[in-house]
């Protein structure tokens, strides 16, 4: 758009006009007023309101492909990271495991040694049982010869018959006492065994606990040193970006995929997705905020 401007006469005999080829014009005779066209300011560019795109980053340094580069090469080394202390942090909750899986099988040790101790027990008792009727059976029977009467007879008879039938109970409880006491046994066992087991497998998954810890604690350091390297080559800002991020969802930075953000699936605007491929601007999603790259882009050699 053009705006008509009123020029005095100055007597000079041409003008240049700034931002313009310059061209030669003849000067206005005296009393005459001339209009002349003078371009108006280009209307500036307004960024897209779907997704944030921020100022260019690294400059003067750095162009912005080697920063996503280099902020690529440090998410996967979050994503280890993040994968390595989750696992560190479930070291404790496996060695409770461990202690509690032996404690079970002590329980079980000591479960089946006390029925043991019960049933040898309740076969000494019984065993006793018996002999006591066995001395009563004696004693009665001894008695046959001093009673006078046959009413007296007869009842002892009753009484000799009565512990002839608890000795026979008696001794059917010992037997099965026998019976209950191999079971006990068996279980005794068979519980030492298993313990035997359970207390090596432990001890070995104890042991491989222990060097897997000792695994974790190196590499986990081994990536903070990593980290802090490629942390420090990438601008400022763009870090601070994807940590502003990933704090709340994880990855931070996704590659598009015809022209869809891969977080979140959601289509990205063509004018960002040229802004992608130029990669002169850190560009967005608009809905979820992820940084996006293009892949193929990134590994093109051309800086931009």
């Amino acid at each position: 758009m053009r705006r008509a401007v009123p020029v005095a006469a100055t007597g000079l005999p041409a003008y240049r006009f700034p931002g313009r080829v310059d061209h030669d014009f003849p000067g206005p005779r005296a009393g005459e007023r001339r209009a002349v066209a003078i371009p108006s300011r280009p209307a500036q560019p307004q960024p897209s309101s779907s997704a944030a795109v921020s100022a260019p980053v690294g400059a003067e340094r750095t162009p912005l492909i080697e920063n996503l580069r280099r902020l690529l090469d440090l998410q996967k080394l979050d994503d280890e990271l993040v994968t390595l202390e989750a696992e560190q942090k479930g070291v404790p909750a496996k060695r409770a495991s461990i202690e509690e899986r032996l404690a079970a099988c002590e329980a079980k040790l000591v479960t089946s040694a006390e029925g043991l101790r019960a049933a040898e027990t309740e076969q000494r008792r019984a065993e006793s049982e018996v002999q006591d009727r066995e001395a009563m059976l004696l004693k009665l029977e001894g008695q046959q010869h001093q009673v006078k009467s046959n009413a007296a007879y007869t009842a002892l008879l009753s009484e000799i018959e009565q512990a002839k039938e608890a000795i026979s109970e008696g001794e059917t409880r010992v037997l099965e006492g026998m019976e209950g006491l191999e079971a006990a046994r068996s279980l005794v066992a068979e519980a030492e065994r298993e313990a035997a087991k359970t207390r090596t497998d432990l001890a070995g998954d104890e042991k491989a606990l222990v060097a897997r810890e000792k695994e974790l604690e190196t590499r986990i350091q081994e990536l903070r040193e990593q980290r802090g390297g490629i942390a420090a080559e990438i601008d400022a800002a763009l870090l601070r970006r994807y940590e502003k991020v990933v704090a709340r969802r994880r990855p931070g930075l996704v590659v598009v995929d015809r022209e869809m953000c891969t977080g979140c699936r959601v289509d990205i605007p063509a004018q960002n997705f040229i802004e992608i491929l130029r990669c002169e601007r850190i560009v967005a999603c608009g809905n979820c905020n992820r940084i996006l790259v293009h892949e193929q882009r990134l590994a093109s050699a051309d800086p931009g």
